[in-house]
């Protein structure tokens, strides 16, 4: 049976619902340790999101290219292990990052997520610009989250804050998935036009 091809649009929107399930997994994870005594801790802010999109994606994927759950579990080892990292060192040495931890643990987990997936990718034609778009996309991404920060300068009215705000945060899974997009792809169909053919064999043991 030959495999599917995919398009920008079921990228986006399987990033997109990824990206929702991942605030949502924050929220359950963020009520959990506080319902435990646990205060403080941000390495499930990188497991949320790595849960929720990593996941996401991988449902779009299984069916199309020769993927098996190691890109959910990629994803999330890149991403919580900035976020954990920064736990350890907060707590040993009372130090903190203040505004700059999400960009700081975002943009490590982001290049190091995209490594372990390159891992996975490596083997399909047309994957290597994953290494340098991906990160991007995820940089892009944060750019629009961080800037929920800055809205209220731009109007007294809570209103509208609250609906910038929500654009933002909401648009950075599209905006995700949008950039991310054509490179998996192209990726994907590429795999189909060679027949489903890797690059290369892996040796067998």
């Amino acid at each position: 049976m030959a495999k599917k091809t995919l398009t920008l649009r079921q990228w986006t929107s399987s990033t997109f619902f990824g990206w929702l399930a991942g605030i949502v997994l924050l929220v359950v994870f963020s009520a959990f340790f506080e319902s435990v005594g646990i205060d403080g801790l941000q390495f499930h802010a990188g497991a949320a999101i790595a849960l929720g999109v990593g996941g996401a994606q991988w449902l779009r994927l299984r069916s199309r290219l020769t993927i098996d759950s190691r890109w959910i579990w990629f994803s999330l080892i890149g991403f919580v292990f900035p976020f954990a990292l920064y736990d350890i060192i907060a707590y040993a040495f009372d130090f903190s990052l203040e505004r700059f931890f999400l960009p700081v643990c975002v943009t490590i987990g982001a290049l190091t997520a995209t490594l372990f997936q390159f891992a996975i990718l490596r083997r399909f034609a047309s994957s290597r610009p994953w290494l340098w778009v991906n990160p991007s996309a995820w940089l892009t991404s944060l750019v629009m989250v961080v800037a929920v920060e800055f809205t209220p300068r731009i109007s007294i009215h809570s209103m509208v804050v609250f609906v910038v705000n929500l654009a933002l945060i909401l648009g950075g899974g599209v905006v995700l998935g949008l950039i991310s997009g054509p490179v998996m792809t192209q990726i994907v169909n590429d795999n189909q036009r060679r027949g489903g053919k890797e690059v290369y064999e892996p040796e067998m043991k």
